[in-house]
């Protein structure tokens, strides 16, 4: 594809907005967001942008909603496949202090395990 061949050509590293990208696997109407992901040059990520998308029924839009167990399943599996990650970044809208410490405790366990 164009932006895996723009990247190698580049020589470019990637930050992945791993919402945005399950964003536009649903949008484009692919069945499973890790044949998507799976299409990207993962072993270009050096950054993965991590939450929830919200899903209002029809598509997906990016509100930064707390992340969940499936959020960090599929956080796991792309983690898997970047070898050269370096952070991960967790992106929240506005949630109260107790909220957060729970979405940074999930996250950290996700990662240490």
């Amino acid at each position: 594809d164009l932006f895996s061949q723009l990247v190698e050509v580049v020589g470019a590293e990637v930050l992945l907005d791993l919402p945005h990208a399950r964003i536009s696997a649903y949008n484009m109407g692919w069945a499973d967001p890790r044949d998507y992901l799976a299409a990207l040059p993962l072993h270009k990520v050096r950054e993965i942008h991590f939450n929830r998308p919200h899903f209002d029924g029809k598509q997906m839009l990016d509100f930064h909603q707390p992340i969940q167990a499936d959020d960090l399943a599929l956080l796991g599996w792309v983690i898997e496949r970047c070898p050269n990650l370096q952070v991960v970044t967790l992106e929240s809208e506005a949630p109260s202090e107790e909220a957060f410490r729970e979405e940074v405790r999930l996250l950290r366990e996700s990662l240490l395990t």
